[in-house]
C-alpha cells in the first residue's frame, strides 16, 4: 500500500485531516467488507470457501470439525517466522509467492489475532505505517483483550497478502492464557533476541532455501541453549502445538486430496510442531485444550 504527493496535498489541503485518504485505502485494497469484518473474523474466508468459513464460525461457538472417516492427503509446508521485524513482511510475500498455497494456516489465536487484526490491517494507521493498539471487546462492551500491531508485522502481512491473492486464511493459533506463567514475561525477552537473529537473516539473505535453513539452525540453536526459562514454558509450548496440529489435522480432512497448505508457525514453537502432526496423523493421541486458556 501506499499514497502519492496528490493525496498528501489533498490532506494539507484539508488542514491535515488524513481521514480523507481512506478512500484511497479502500481503492487500493479493492473495497474490503470493512462493516463485516468489525464484527466477523471470517468475513475474508466465506466468498473463497463457503466450507472453511463456517469451520471458523463454529469455533467461535465451540464447534469442532466434523468427523469423517476419509483422510485427505495435502501437501504441508510448515514455515518459522517472527510476529514483527523490518523484512518480515517482505520474506511473507516471497513466501506465499515461492509456495503458490491453496490455504494458509496463520499461527495467531481466531478473535483477538485475526479479528484484531483484520481491523488494523485495513486501516489508515497501517496505511501510514503507524502501529495501534486493538481492543477486543465482550458482549458486555467490557475489554476482552488488548493487542498491539504493527505495520509489516506477521499477522497484517499475512491478511493483506492472501486478501489480495484469493488465499484463503485460517487462523489455528491457541487462544490467549487465563492465567500467565511465573516466567512469561521473561520468556518474552528471551525471544526478542531470537526475533533479532531472525530478521538480520531476512536482511542479509535474498535465497527462500537459504533463509529456511538458517531459520532451522536457529530454532535448533534455541532448543540447545540450555535456558532455564525455555526449560520452564516447555509445558506451555509443548501444548501450544498441540493445539496447532490438532487443528491442522482437522481442516486437512476438509481440503481437497493434494492441496498446498502453508502452515506459517512461530519460531519458538516450529521445532516441536512437526513431530506431533505426525503423531495426529498416525491417530494415536488425541488433544484437549486445557482450562488454562480462554476462547
Amino acid at each position: 500500500m501506499s499514497i502519492t504527493i496528490d493525496d498528501i496535498r489533498r490532506a494539507l489541503l484539508k488542514r491535515g485531516d488524513v481521514s480523507i485518504l481512506q478512500d484511497v485505502l479502500k481503492k487500493s485494497l479493492k473495497n474490503p467488507p470493512l462493516k463485516e469484518l468489525e464484527t466477523n473474523p471470517a468475513a475474508l474466508i466465506r466468498p473463497l470457501n463457503a466450507q472453511l468459513a463456517d469451520v471458523v464460525d463454529g469455533w467461535i461457538d465451540g464447534k469442532g470439525v466434523p468427523k469423517r472417516k476419509a483422510k485427505s492427503r495435502v501437501k504441508l509446508s510448515v514455515r518459522p517466522l517472527i510476529p514483527y521485524g523490518r523484512n518480515i513482511g517482505r520474506f511473507i510475500e516471497e513466501t506465499i509467492d515461492a509456495c503458490k498455497p491453496d490455504v494458509v494456516l496463520l499461527d495467531t489465536p481466531l478473535v483477538t489475532g485475526l479479528g484484531a487484526g483484520n481491523f488494523y490491517a485495513f486501516s489508515l494507521h497501517n496505511m501510514l505505517g503507524l502501529p495501534l493498539q486493538v481492543r477486543t471487546l465482550t458482549p458486555e462492551g467490557t475489554i476482552f483483550n488488548m493487542s498491539t500491531f504493527f505495520s509489516g508485522g506477521l499477522v497484517e502481512s499475512t491478511i493483506i497478502k492472501c486478501y489480495l491473492e484469493r488465499i484463503p486464511l485460517i487462523p489455528i493459533g491457541i487462544p490467549a492464557r487465563k492465567i500467565p506463567s511465573r516466567t512469561e514475561q521473561a520468556f518474552q525477552q528471551f525471544l526478542e533476541e531470537i526475533y533479532q537473529d531472525y530478521d538480520r537473516i531476512l536482511d542479509t539473505t535474498s535465497s527462500v532455501e537459504e533463509i529456511e535453513d538458517l531459520g532451522h539452525r536457529l530454532v535448533t540453536q534455541m532448543g540447545r541453549s540450555g535456558s532455564s526459562l525455555l526449560n520452564e514454558e516447555r509445558e506451555y509450548i509443548i501444548e501450544e502445538c498441540g493445539y496447532l496440529a490438532s487443528r491442522i489435522a482437522e481442516l486437512s480432512t476438509l481440503l481437497k486430496q493434494g492441496s498446498r497448505v502453508l502452515v506459517l508457525v512461530e519460531i519458538h514453537r516450529f521445532g516441536d510442531l512437526d513431530p506431533l502432526i505426525k503423531t495426529l496423523n498416525t491417530g494415536k493421541i488425541f488433544f484437549k485444550s486445557s482450562s488454562l486458556w480462554q476462547l
